[in-house]
């Protein structure tokens, strides 16, 4: 049986990355995209080839249609493939038009084994794109590499734009079997695809790459805003806790520097990815969405990364942001012994009695301070209830 969407993701989602892969695979899939124009269905292997005249030629096309019997009946294969060079901007190239005329491979000349393939238009299929974007999901690499693959679920938009322009203009008596699988195959990208171009980002070696998944997820939210004010015809997919994490992943910054200018950009790095669990956070807030004590601990972890952090001003964005997660982390029982270190470590002694409450106590009778584990048995039953 084939793996669902779910346990595709969770294989991507794995700590084995191969490098090399998604990015050959996009390579080819450009090239589908580059040679044969998009929903294309010449037949051309399935109607006699004739030499075009040039009264009756088409445009783009180097072999006439059979004129029909009846001068005053429109063929319905010509009008549609008319139409089809309409949508074709600019108008792509098939395989015969990527010789010139003085290659003896050129139109008629070429072997009659390639007759065949030489007519057939490789069209990028929802397998095909499902297959690039969970291979970039396990590539590790430089900012392109993530930036590919959101290409590469742009360009899933903007072809289901063209099969639904395509789908308007051609009536349903007048399609070709081809063509009306090709109109109705649902191109637009599911919530699977989307977390596969965030997943890329949390592996990516570019240091801002919270940043950039942060973007992506802004961008994802605001397509599902136009789509649901019917300035386009895609399902919305809606990001959930998957989305979520692989931004937050991102936003965590590991110390790897060798020399003073790694150092200086590591913490500037960590600093910008404190600020975006920060607005990430004030987005989950305003959602529906439910957190697990893994969430939590992302969230915590992302935000007390930053430098100011023990800070003794109230003010401090990443101490209040820290307050409110904790805050919601007890209402739902989530508090666990990573959350409670993570908190202890990012606060001073007044400021965690302050979020722990008074009755709790963090020092024993000698005055040494307790261990967390120690602490976390302290706290009310309810805050730790679903951990």
């Amino acid at each position: 049986h084939a793996p669902t969407s779910e346990k595709r993701l969770e294989i991507a989602q794995s700590d084995i990355q191969i490098n090399g892969l998604a990015q050959r695979a996009n390579s080819i899939l450009e090239r589908m995209e580059l040679c044969s124009p998009m929903a294309l269905d010449w037949k051309r292997s399935r109607r006699p080839l004739q030499k075009p005249k040039s009264n009756n030629s088409i445009e783009g096309d180097n072999i006439e249609h059979p004129a029909p019997d009846n001068s005053n009946v429109v063929d319905p294969v010509e009008k549609s493939e008319r139409l089809l060079s309409i949508l074709m901007e600019p108008p792509s190239k098939t395989y015969l038009q990527l010789h010139d005329n003085n290659d003896p491979f050129h139109q008629y000349q070429y072997p009659k084994h390639l007759e065949n393939t030489k007519h057939e238009s490789p069209a990028p299929t929802r397998k095909i794109y499902t297959m690039v974007l969970l291979s970039f999901a396990k590539e590790s690499g430089p900012i392109h590499v993530a930036q590919q693959a959101e290409d590469v679920v742009w360009s899933m938009i903007v072809r289901a734009n063209q099969l639904l322009k395509l789908d308007q203009l051609l009536e349903i008596s007048e399609r070709s079997d081809n063509i009306e699988q090709l109109a109705l195959e649902n191109l637009n990208p599911s919530a699977e695809h989307w977390n596969c171009v965030l997943q890329c980002w949390s592996i990516s070696t570019d240091r801002d790459r919270g940043f950039h998944a942060y973007s992506f997820l802004m961008s994802w939210l605001e397509w599902n805003k136009r789509c649901e004010a019917g300035e386009c015809s895609s399902k919305v997919s809606a990001p959930d806790m998957t989305s979520y994490h692989s931004v937050l992943w991102a936003c965590l910054q590991e110390s790897r520097a060798s020399d003073g200018n790694d150092k200086i950009e590591d913490a500037r790095a960590r600093e910008m990815g404190s600020g975006v669990a920060i607005r990430l956070w004030r987005g989950v807030e305003k959602s529906n969405l439910s957190l697990d004590a893994a969430s939590y601990t992302l969230f915590l972890r992302a935000i007390c990364q930053t430098s100011e952090l023990p800070s003794k001003s109230s003010s401090c964005k990443a101490l209040v942001a820290l307050a409110r997660v904790f805050r919601r982390c007890c209402d739902d029982g989530m508090v666990s012994l990573d959350v409670l270190e993570i908190v202890r470590d990012a606060t001073t002694e007044s400021q965690l009695k302050k979020l722990v409450g008074k009755n709790v106590t963090l020092v024993d009778e000698g005055g040494t301070a307790l261990p967390t584990a120690n602490m976390l048995f302290r706290l009310p039953a309810e805050w730790t209830v679903n951990t």
